[in-house]
């Protein structure tokens, strides 16, 4: 467990602040003495600070010029509003003044994503990280207003804030100019192709490799989308003086550098570490590097390392089972965001030669006052010897010799443990109502071990053989055997949860075992009618390249392995699939299959949502239906929802509602 800092008071300034939605007004000044169990409410409006940490730039951390203050915007979802209360916030680095919101409301702007080359959405957070003026007086940010996100500024003391560009295209970047009386705002330039595309509708579009059926009747854009960068001219404010941001920059001891650069200095290239470098930085005088690497079995540590000019190897300041990121050089230390499995995001101080971490604002003090069980990082080797690890959670008041209900949550456990990857199996509300749940990190791909000219020669030696899905299963199965050897659970009631890659997980383990009793997949099928139609002629090529059977071939043997409809017959498992409306499509052959037989399946699609669901309400919804799938399979229990419970009583007799 790490230090906590809570926030001790607040500043709302802007104009409008009182009536505008914000986030940091619910972060609490004082945490509650008496523990409780943590609830599927609490874990919903845990306050975040950027998104789920794909990747070192999750934070969207900006340190102003002077090194002084930090920028970063906090979220928290409102279940009840279905909608996010949103705070761009600037805190003082030296804490002697509360966080500052220099702007409120807004919504969440999603990333573009490219699959196949055409264009769409995932339903996965962008980073929404301010830039300073060079004068340290004004934030320039993208903010999302009525479906359109323009580009918007703000004093840095709180005092205004405004759209000032973006009007008529998405603004995807911002850039400031010269002395910070311009700003360089970039936007998508796809108003013409919009229209161009509704003409083209009138005389009916051409079925063409631009659709990918499973989620729209209408052609999709190829990407990359066309940009256009456009200069918008603002007043100087009074106290502009350029030479704010130059010096600091010169008087900095750190900046940032390309990790794969830092990964090609020698000692560092020689560490017997089978993992890049995450995030690196240089000494202004070129004496030092210090950089942040994945470590231990399967990656399942964080390490910070120092390497001086002629050492002969890097030093390790600093480890961690979670993970820092998003660090950004302020003098003489890092500013960074950290998480760890019991403990959601907050903001550090790191100093990369001594290798302390030092908390500065933690936006959910009131975490601390739940009872989330105990946490035990594990790690283990599978049938091919490749290491990975997880994290098991036992219910709060779990007692020595009591075996409990275990649910596999997969399939990245790296961070604070809220729902799984996609966040829609809330591990500590699951554990808090009696079941031991192993949040299971996926081990290395086959082809991360060996050297491949492509994704497409990777994804063959991934399939050949079904090699990857069988290591993946191999490291399952030793991770149950690991959390059996504690003496903590019933192998007789185990249930296993996942989307995207985790469903693909969930279902080869129903199809190719009999371990689980109960399941919940969020995305669902690679079935032979599905994967090769509504995926459009991008999808399918790529299949049939990468080792798929060909529409001519049955591929009985391929198909037995992965595909729900070709097993439904003895898929007595029970499983409940709760799917986005962008993706629903895709699971109907499965789902049909195993009605036909009689299975137990249940199924539900919520509107206007991608492959990561991200409405509040759906989201909160989704964690309680899986608690009572759960608790309804393995522990008998009937959920509170009348319908459901007669529904599932059909399921459990073998009879369809």
């Amino acid at each position: 467990m790490i230090a906590r800092v809570a926030a001790i008071g607040l500043v709302l300034a802007f104009p409008g602040a009182a009536n505008a939605c914000s986030a940091l007004a619910t972060v609490a000044a004082e945490t509650p003495a008496a523990k409780r169990p943590i609830e599927t409410a609490d874990l919903a409006r845990v306050v975040d600070i950027g998104r789920e940490p794909y990747d070192d730039g999750s934070a969207g951390l900006s340190v102003s010029p002077d090194g002084k203050q930090v920028a970063f915007q906090l979220r928290r979802a409102d279940p009840d509003a279905n909608s996010y209360c949103q705070s761009m916030v600037v805190l003082d680095l030296d804490g002697r003044r509360p966080p500052v919101e220099v702007d409120a409301g807004g919504e969440p702007i999603h990333m573009e994503a490219s699959v196949w080359g055409l264009v769409g959405t995932s339903g996965v957070d962008d980073v929404i990280r301010p830039v300073w003026s060079p004068d340290g007086s004004r934030l320039a940010f993208r903010k999302r207003v009525g479906g359109h996100t323009l580009a918007w500024i703000a004093d840095a003391n709180g005092g205004h804030s405004e759209a000032v560009g973006g009007e008529g295209e998405d603004v995807t970047a911002l850039a400031w100019r010269g002395d910070g009386t311009a700003l360089e705002v970039t936007s998508y330039a796809v108003s013409d192709m919009e229209a161009q595309r509704d003409l083209e509708g009138l005389k009916g579009f051409h079925l063409d490799d631009r659709f990918a059926p499973v989620n729209s009747s209408r052609p999709s854009f190829r990407g990359p989308l066309p940009v256009v960068t456009g200069i918008v001219e603002l007043p100087a404010t009074a106290a502009a003086d350029p030479a704010i941001g130059t010096s600091a920059l010169q008087s900095a001891a750190w900046q940032k550098i390309d990790k794969e650069e830092a990964g090609r200095v020698p000692a560092i290239a020689a560490m017997k570490v089978a993992y890049p470098v995450v995030a690196a930085f240089r000494s202004r005088d070129g004496s030092q590097i210090a950089f942040l690497r994945r470590e231990g079995a399967g990656g399942s540590s964080l390490g910070l390392y120092l390497w001086k000019g002629g050492q002969a190897a890097p030093v390790r300041k600093f480890a961690t089972k979670g993970v820092i990121l998003g660090c950004e050089p302020a003098a003489t230390l890092f500013i960074c965001a950290r998480e760890e499995a019991a403990q959601p995001r907050i903001i550090v101080k790191v100093d990369p030669l001594s290798g302390r971490v030092e908390p500065v604002f933690d936006p959910n003090p009131a975490f601390s006052s739940f009872d989330i069980g105990k946490v035990q990082r594990l790690t283990w080797t599978n049938a091919r010897g490749i290491e990975t690890f997880g994290d098991l959670v036992l219910p709060p008041g779990h007692k020595p010799g009591q075996k409990h209900p275990l649910i596999v949550v997969t399939y990245v456990s790296k961070g604070f443990l809220r729902g799984g990857t996609g966040d829609e199996f809330p591990v500590f509300p699951l554990a808090a109502k009696g079941f031991a749940v192993l949040s299971f990190n996926r081990p290395r791909h086959i082809s991360d071990t060996a050297p491949t000219k492509s994704s497409e020669e990777g994804a063959l030696l991934n399939r050949k053989d079904f090699a990857d899905r069988r290591s993946v299963q191999s490291s399952l199965e030793e991770g149950i055997a690991a959390v059996d050897r504690l003496g903590v659970i019933d192998r007789s009631r185990m249930g296993i949860a996942g989307l995207s890659e985790g469903t693909s997980i969930v279902l080869h383990a129903l199809i190719n075992s009999d371990l689980f009793h109960a399941a919940s997949a969020s995305s669902c099928c690679v079935d032979p009618g599905s994967s090769m139609a509504l995926l459009g002629q991008p999808g399918a090529g790529y299949f049939e390249r990468t080792g798929f059977p060909s529409p001519a071939d049955a591929g009985d043997d391929f198909w037995r392995v992965l595909s729900v409809a070709r097993n439904a017959e003895r898929l007595s498992t029970p499983i409940l699939m709760q799917l986005a409306d962008a993706e629903y499509r895709y699971a109907l052959e499965g789902l049909r299959a195993l009605r036909f037989y009689k299975q137990p399946v249940d199924a539900y699609v919520f509107p206007d949502e991608d492959h990561v669901k991200s409405q509040p309400a759906h989201r909160l919804a989704i964690y309680n239906r899986n608690i009572d799938w759960f608790r309804f399979w393995l522990m008998g229990q009937k959920p509170a929802d009348e319908v459901e419970a007669e529904r599932w009583n059909l399921l459990r007799t073998g009879s369809q509602p």
